[in-house]
């Protein structure tokens, strides 16, 4: 089937081709085979393909996940699911930007949709992506005298990663994640800057850390949303533009 397709220039097809006679599946194990289609398959734009031809164990699964995020296709892959906490440090960072760029329902502890996209995506599985987000707590922000959730801090701290992320969006990624497609880079961090303004939200705890800061002395719990609310937006942009 692989072969079919790829004879008939279906570019995903070349780099599952590849995979095949490297791998021995479904077939019998050929790298002379293999290699002119990886071949194909980085010409085609595919430009890690080279690599899995020198990948095994876990080198491989990492590579494979990398593919999976970056390449943003359907091609076929024989990477099994891995646990987040078997994860690197640098990948499960990696994540956590990519989520916070995508969906930024996350600030408001909404992960509906970041949940199937770490798994059918990403292979890797979570047992709770609430913990992962909320991890550490809320913190002190020195810079504004407030008080922040977990992601709102990891926003902060990673904002020219996300950034980045964002930058790289595909038009199918911003249809199906944001239900927009902004192609201006700098217009589209701003509009996902208000989609984050929207989803944010402040639980008991974090009001109570900031209700007991001088600045919001006498005010009533709303205004002090209010003005968590800009003074939180107002240093992310600083920091992401």
């Amino acid at each position: 089937m692989f072969e079919r397709a790829a004879r008939g220039g279906d570019e995903h097809a070349y780099l599952n081709l590849a995979r095949a006679y490297t791998y021995g599946q479904g077939t019998d194990i050929d790298l002379d085979k293999a290699l002119p289609w990886c071949e194909k398959a980085v010409e085609a734009g595919l430009n890690d393909a080279k690599d899995l031809l020198e990948l095994s164990g876990d080198d491989l699964n990492r590579k494979i996940r990398k593919l999976l995020r970056t390449q943003k296709s359907t091609w076929w892959s024989g990477g099994e699911t891995t646990a987040f906490s078997d994860l690197s440090k640098e990948e499960k960072n990696i994540y956590l930007n990519e989520g916070i760029a995508l969906f930024p329902e996350v600030f408001k502890g909404d992960y509906h949709n970041f949940t199937p996209w770490l798994v059918y995506s990403c292979f890797v599985w979570c047992g709770n992506v609430r913990d992962i987000f909320s991890a550490g707590g809320n913190k002190f922000i020195d810079d504004s005298e407030i008080y922040v959730s977990a992601v709102m801090y990891r926003a902060l701290e990673n904002a020219q990663e996300i950034k980045l992320r964002i930058f790289d969006m595909t038009d199918e990624e911003m249809t199906k994640f944001w239900g927009s497609v902004i192609e201006d880079k700098v217009e589209r961090v701003k509009y996902w800057l208000g989609l984050v303004q929207q989803n944010l939200r402040f639980s008991n705890d974090l009001m109570q850390n900031n209700l007991s800061l001088s600045i919001f002395n006498g005010m009533s719990v709303d205004k002090v949303k209010n003005e968590l609310e800009k003074i939180y937006i107002a240093g992310l942009h600083d920091k992401i533009l």
